[in-house]
């Protein structure tokens, strides 16, 4: 094993992840913005979370490639066979076949990262039950407007509820 190569893939790997990690973390704080300007109903400061979420995930996404390349690239100076998928490759395993610094900084960066991880992913939930309830109530809406029934019935000028009759406001519209 090439101790000088392994030093240094493995330093250039923390820093990979730390920045990975500082990239879920802001992710988290941009879903959470995306949540509160889902309650003004504004379409263009959700359309700007939005836009600044997708540039953020496509970071994320290039850094998790240097992440696998650079996992590959420690597999092979370490004497193991390079990973047809390096994100099988667990960290816990990988520090233990490298005998160089920054492995317990590795473990910690990894955990931390799992950490944020689970954070971005429980914020998408909850954004996900909040879009399916907006569907759901645009659904009705929708239906309401669109086809005459029983249940989207009209009011009287004296407040007593009966059928509509007639088109519906979508269908008069087009």
């Amino acid at each position: 094993m090439n101790q000088d190569r392994a030093t240094l893939l493995m330093a250039e790997l923390c820093s990979v992840m730390e920045r990975l990690v500082e990239l879920q973390d802001a992710l988290y704080q941009v879903i959470r913005r995306k949540l509160d300007v889902m309650r003004t109903s504004d379409p263009a400061d959700i359309m700007r979370v939005c836009n600044e979420e997708a540039d953020l995930s496509a970071h994320l996404a290039n850094l998790d490639a240097a992440r696998r390349r650079l996992v590959g690239d420690l597999c092979e100076t370490a004497g193991m066979a390079r990973p047809s998928q390096p994100e099988r490759v667990t960290l816990r395993a990988l520090s233990q076949a490298l005998n160089v610094p920054g492995r317990e900084r590795l473990l910690s960066l990894g955990e931390s990262l799992r950490m944020k991880m689970l954070k971005v992913a429980e914020a998408n939930r909850t954004v996900e039950l909040v879009c399916r309830e907006m569907l759901a109530h645009f659904r009705r809406l929708f239906a309401a407007f669109s086809t005459p029934n029983e249940e989207t019935g009209t009011y009287s000028d004296k407040g007593a509820r009966h059928a509509a009759n007639g088109a519906a406001v979508l269908d008069a519209v087009g």
